[in-house]
This record gives C-alpha cells, structure tokens and sequence, in this order.
C-alpha cells in the first residue's frame, strides 16, 4: 500500500489532539435549496476520483507517523453531532475526514494532519461543483477544469512543500516571540466548542480597509487586537496582546500540495505603552506584516522549525517518548506565546454558472483558547469566532467596533454551537454514557479491595489475606483498562495483553515466594496464546497483511525469550521454551519467505526516521 510521512507541521497534531482541542476544522457550504443526500454521495465519489490521497488512515510508526492508503470510503450522512469533533481516533483505522448536511448547508470537516486550509477548501470546491452538476445539469455543465485546482499530477498534490523549500530562509533570523496576555475566562464544561458567526458586506468591508490605506486582513487584525484590549484592566495591558496568523506558503513558495504547507507569524502589540487608538493600531499592523511576511522571514520561521525536525538526535527518539516531550512543550513552553488565532482563508472563488445556487461559505476549527477565522465569497465576508470560553465579551466587541466602522452585521450563529434549530440539528440529546460500564468496573473493583480491608481487619486481623485481594483486583483493572483502551485495534491489545499478563504472572509469582513457575510455564504459555490469538484474529477479520505484520513479528521475537532464559540458567523447564521458540521461528520464517514485500514495506514504513 501507498504511504507517506507526515509534513513539518502535521507530527505534532497526533500527540497533541484531545479533548480540548480535536485538530478538526470545518469548511461548509450553505445553498439556496435544500441538499440531495444520493447525489451528495455521488458527487463525494467523483470528488475521491480527483483527490484520492485523502483516502488515508494515520498509523504510527516507531520513531513518526505516516499516513497509509486505505480502502475504505466515506458515506454522506445527515449532521449528527457538534461541528468539529473528534475525527482521529487512537487505535483505530478511521478516514480523517467527513462529509455531513444539514438542510441547505454541505459541510467538510478534516483532521488537520491530513491537509490545511487550501487543501480543505479545494476539495469542498469540487464536492460542491460536482454536486451541482449532478443537481442541476442543464445549467451547470462543467468541465471540473473550470475550478482550476486540478491540473497538478498526483505527485505534485502529495509534494511536501517543507521538505523542498527547506533551507529558503537565513536560520539565524530573530523571530519574535511574546509572552502574551492570556484569557482569565471561565472554560466552557467538557472541552466544549462555542461558536459566534456573522456576515458582513466584502465589498463595503474592503471600502472601508481603502479609506484607512490599508487591506482587510490589516484592518480586521487591528480589530481583533483593540477588542481584546477592550476587556483588558490596566494591570493586565502589562502583557501585549499577541495574535497567531497563519500563513498559505504556496503564495510564497511554488507548490500545488495539497497536504499542510502553511507557516504562521505572530504580531504582538503592546496597549500599555502604545497607543489605544484603532487608527494606530492599523498603523503598527501594517507596518508589521509588509516587515514579516516576506520570502526571507517566512523562510526562516519555516526553517527554524525543520531544522530542529531533522536533528539525529530527535529522529532517533522513540515516537511514544517524542509524544511526550510535544504535549509537554505545548502546554508548557508553547502557553502564553499567543492570547488567539486569526485565520483568513481568502476569497472563495467558483465559475459564474453555479454562483447563483450558493449563499456563502463558512470556516471555522476547535481551539483551546480563541480563534476568529474568515473567508469571503461573492458579496458575504463570514466571520466566524470560536471559543472554549463561557463569555462572549471578546466577540461582542469585535461585532461591535465593526458597528462603529458603519458596518451591517447579520449574525448566524449567536452562541453554543449546540443551539440554533435553524443552523444545527438538535444534538440536545447527545450523551458521554459510552465508558458508564467501565466506570462501573472501575469502582466495583475499588468496593471490593475495601470491603476486602474492613473484613480482614475486623474478622481475621492477624493474617493479611485481604492484599491477595488487592492484588487480583488491581491485575484485573489493569488488563481491562488497557483491554478498553485499545479496543479498537484487536492485534495491539493481544500484544498489550502479552506484556501486561506477563509481568503480572512475574509478580504474583515474585510476591508468592517465587518457585518460577511464571518463567518456567506461564510465559511461554502466553507467548503460545498470543501468536494463536493474533492467527484467528487474522482469520476472523481477512486481515491484509500491512494490518497485521509488525504485531505478529514483535510476537514472534517474544518467543525466542523463553529458550534465551534457558539457556542463561534461569529457566529449568527445557520443553516448553524449545518448543515456544521453534513454533516462533516457523512463523517469522514464513512471513520473511512468503511474505518478505510485505515484510520489508512494513518495517521501512515503521523505523523512517
């Protein structure tokens, strides 16, 4: 099967993907009619035939991940959850994206490793156009050249633009970085998203940039930065105000990837010591992006990331462990260099002959603190805020200086992204109770190792039988919790399975007096069970071969553990390690003589570096 690593930006979204911030953002289109669900499938399959490299799962591999062909295709559904939840899911070879409607809206939400923003909006492009070929044949007729983004070759649109341009820039370029005011708000429960929405005139919205000698996306970043400040006490305008802002690298770099090939900068502007005024804020913005977004300054943002990517010693790191120190960075090192996000996707062009069917589009993502995204098509400029915060003081500002600017604002959404019967189906009966049996077993496990305690005290207080107990509860936590945890991928839990019975079994036997029986008997045993369970998974399920070598090779190296213990004298029962190593050596023989593509794909594809 195809596969192909991750880009610059997209390694960190797998380690740093949760709850608070899914990695998933949406691009919607809302039409004048309501939505065909049959023909809306049929035009994502016609859409595939353009874009098949987004039919991809993510795997991991031991030092990175990459994403890997699949053969599984998406099915159109009616909206059935809150806009941009979970899409990657650990352990589970899922599509990283979706394609849902609502009454006239078509919507595209993407896990944001497997493309950014121009890829995401080139694809709903051709979803929507093929769509309303299908819709309306006698007036939109076609070609799909017309969109203009399909004229690249496969390997173009899978280019990573990183990797080539890497080395554009000078290294040594100071980059600036704040240490920014950050949001005192009360968080929303759960991790929830909120969402705030309003349309606003491009064309009087771009009137009014020209009559302040300046572009839109100066004049609504100053914006943001003073309604920000708005809020702000004079203690916490001690800390400039800090805005993220990515940048599309292919306005600065020749590339028709596909995949994510975006950069960012980050204006921070100081209220305490500068002026407060929107005119001077506009002034200090300007000046900031014609200094920044240049080829030699973005090619050095672009660089100093790569550079540490390619370090040896960082490649060499094992990926679980490089997990770690991501997460660790994102919530330590990476927090307070940003108070939010203003993302501009630009306008959204499509041939004349379909303009007519289409309201406007919309384009928004999870957060953890604050994001303001944006995109334009026709006369409509969609505003959308989304937010992880209870108030709406921020956004009320924001609507309220473009009031001031004599600017109409038409609000969408007022709210919980939950709300609004008009815009989102009622999701009111959404519920978490999919983990209540675990939390069930959970505390049933906990009642019994302390009934277990109170009746050993109080009944026979001189014989400490209550921590076998305990024991036997805890083993059985253990092996369900992480049974529960990968129970989406069988062959990763057989070989966890494998790991944690095993020293189960060790300590039992440790914690018993230690006559050896773990070593002597109970692993080779398991070791046996496990390649057993792995075969009938394999057989159940008509596994292919990718899904299931690297489980079946890491088993089979553990049966060569009992005969090397024998060996070294510390294992005395001679059969059972002979015969666990011999059927492990009979199995890896036949995957490296009947299988060795299979076999050599699989490692190149788990140990790059």
């Amino acid at each position: 099967m195809k596969w192909r690593t991750l880009e610059n930006t997209a390694k960190i979204f797998p380690a740093t993907s949760g709850k608070k911030d899914e990695r998933v953002f949406r691009f919607a289109c809302v039409l004048k009619e309501g939505i065909r669900a049959e023909l809306l499938q049929e035009a994502l399959n016609k859409t595939l035939e353009e874009f098949p490299m987004f039919l991809c799962v993510l795997r991991k591999g031991l030092f990175w991940n990459y994403l890997e062909e699949s053969k599984l295709r998406p099915i159109v559904r009616e909206e059935y959850r809150t806009p941009c939840s979970a899409i990657y899911v650990r352990d589970q070879k899922n599509l990283l994206f979706e394609v849902t409607y609502y009454k006239t809206r078509i919507n595209f939400e993407t896990y944001h490793a497997l493309t950014d923003g121009t890829g995401a909006l080139n694809f709903l492009k051709m979803l929507v156009y093929q769509y309303l070929m299908l819709a309306y044949p006698e007036y939109v007729k076609g070609p799909v050249s017309k969109l203009g983004i399909t004229s690249s070759t496969e390997e173009d649109m899978v280019e990573d633009g990183f990797s080539k341009y890497y080395g554009s820039g000078e290294i040594k370029e100071e980059i600036p970085r704040f240490k920014s005011y950050q949001f005192p708000y009360h968080r929303r429960e759960h991790g929830r998203m909120k969402l705030i929405e309003g349309l606003v005139s491009s064309e009087k919205l771009l009137q009014k940039a020209r009559e302040h000698n300046t572009t839109v996306t100066v004049l609504l970043t100053s914006v943001y930065l003073c309604a920000i400040a708005k809020d702000m006490s004079i203690r916490q305008k001690k800390k400039p105000v800090s805005l993220m802002i990515p940048v599309n690298l292919r306005n600065i770099f020749p590339s028709d990837s596909m995949r994510n090939f975006f950069g960012w900068i980050d204006i921070g502007y100081d209220f305490a010591t500068r002026s407060n005024e929107l005119e001077d804020v506009i002034a200090y913005t300007s000046d900031f992006f014609k200094r920044e977004l240049t080829l030699k300054r973005i090619g050095a943002r672009m660089d100093n990331l790569i550079q540490f990517e390619k370090n040896p010693l960082i490649r060499i790191v094992p990926l679980e462990l490089k997990y770690i120190f991501m997460q660790l960075g994102a919530k330590f090192i990476s927090v307070g260099e940003n108070t939010a996000v203003f993302s501009n996707i630009g306008k959204i062009n499509l041939p004349d002959d379909c303009e007519s069917y289409l309201d406007y589009f919309e384009f928004y993502t999870t957060t953890p603190t604050m994001e303001l995204c944006m995109c334009t098509f026709q006369e409509h400029m969609t505003l959308s805020f989304t937010s992880a915060f209870v108030t709406n003081r921020v956004e009320e500002n924001f609507f309220s200086i473009l009031k001031e600017l004599n600017l109409d604002v038409r609000m969408i959404v007022s709210g919980d992204s939950r709300a609004g019967q008009e815009h989102f189906p009622d999701l009111s009966k959404e519920t978490a109770t999919h983990d209540f049996w675990y939390r069930l077993f959970t505390f049933s496990c906990l009642a019994v190792m302390v009934i277990s305690n109170i009746l050993n005290y109080l009944l026979i207080p001189e014989m400490f039988w209550s921590r076998y107990v305990m024991g036997g509860m805890a083993s059985a936590w253990i092996i369900t919790s992480v049974g529960y945890r990968k129970r989406r991928n069988l062959l990763k839990n057989a070989v966890w399975q494998l790991v944690l019975i095993g020293i189960g079994l060790y300590l039992w036997d440790y914690a018993t007096g230690f006559y050896g029986w773990s070593l002597n008997i109970g692993l080779p045993c398991l070791i046996l069970s496990c390649l057993a369970a792995i075969t009938a998974i394999i057989i159940f399920f008509r596994l292919n071969s990718a899904d299931y070598m690297i489980y079946m090779m890491i088993t089979c190296l553990a049966g060569f553990l009992p005969l090397i213990l024998n060996i070294a004298g510390i294992v005395q029962f001679k059969a059972l390690a002979v015969i666990c190593a011999g059927i492990s050596f009979l199995t890896l023989a036949a995957l490296c003589l009947f299988q060795w593509p299979a076999v050599k794909n699989e490692l190149i594809k788990k140990f790059h570096v």
